[in-house]
């Protein structure tokens, strides 16, 4: 009997010492496996980390880059619609206007022209400021009188419909719908330049008419072969240019006497013909 006790005391032993060697085995097992995981937690993707304000920033930026996108997007489709539409003395004048902003931005504005646009708009923030500086019942008093000018104006303008012939009329109503088909830069250009063209002299005005009907009068192979000269005289080095105009002009230079009236009327007389 004491054998026997002893021998299941043996075995009892054993189990538990197999049953705690078994345990300590998973656990070792399990202990690599916890790295592993632990490890694979850790991991981050290369570069700093982005927070909330910065994930919102670069969607911001995604978001405007896709907008430019369908903005220069809806500007070809506009070009080639009106492209598609134009006829062909407009496309005519479409290229003739292409190739100059394209010949102005290689060579550049002159110093006459940089210093009359840096005038002007000096002289437009100058206003802004002297508005902005007012007291805001004079300001007020400064719209309403704007309103009511531009009120009287329209009423001129109006008057000044009615006595028109039915001809002008038609044709005035023309050039008011191509120029509301006009881009909103291509419209406050054109603005300028009327503005421009209002402080032109009259003998300026009146020789800007004169070439006009002289062009009105032409027929479509004059008017090509004017383009095509007008085309070269604008590609010329301004010393040739200068040198041609001499050679034709009068000696007197325009009609006003003044000493710039050679320069200053070239441009008008070519703006008046050549479209």
């Amino acid at each position: 009997m004491k054998i026997l006790g002893l021998k299941t005391f043996l075995v009892l032993g054993v189990w538990v010492a197999f049953c705690a060697a078994s345990a300590a085995g998973a656990q070792d097992a399990e202990r690599p496996r916890a790295l592993q995981i632990e490890a694979v937690e850790v991991i981050r993707p290369p570069g700093p980390a982005l927070d909330q304000a910065t994930k919102f920033d670069a969607i911001k930026i995604d978001a405007i880059r896709a907008e430019s996108i369908d903005e220069r997007r809806e500007l070809r489709r506009r070009m080639r619609r009106r492209w598609h539409d134009a006829k062909p003395e407009e496309r005519e004048q479409m290229r003739d206007q292409r190739e100059q902003w394209q010949r102005e931005l290689r060579e550049g504005i002159s110093d006459d022209e940089r210093q009359g646009l840096r005038r002007r708009m000096r002289a437009r923030e100058q206003r802004r400021t002297e508005i902005r500086s007012l007291p805001e019942a004079e300001r007020q008093a400064l719209r309403d009188r704007m309103k009511q000018d531009v009120g009287e104006e329209r009423a001129a303008l109006r008057q000044r419909l009615r006595e028109v012939d039915p001809g002008e009329r038609e044709l005035l109503r023309q050039n008011l719908r191509a120029f509301r088909r006009l881009e909103a830069e291509e419209q406050r250009v054109l603005r300028e330049n009327l503005d421009e063209l209002r402080e032109l002299p009259a003998s300026a005005r009146e020789q800007l008419d004169t070439n006009r009907r002289r062009w009105e009068s032409m027929s479509a192979e004059e008017r090509e072969a004017l383009r095509r000269r007008m085309r070269q005289l604008r590609e010329m080095t301004p010393a040739r240019r200068h040198q041609l105009l001499d050679r034709v002009l009068p000696p007197g230079g325009e009609s006003d006497g003044s000493p710039n009236s050679r320069d200053e009327g070239a441009a008008p007389t070519s703006r008046g013909i050549a479209p």
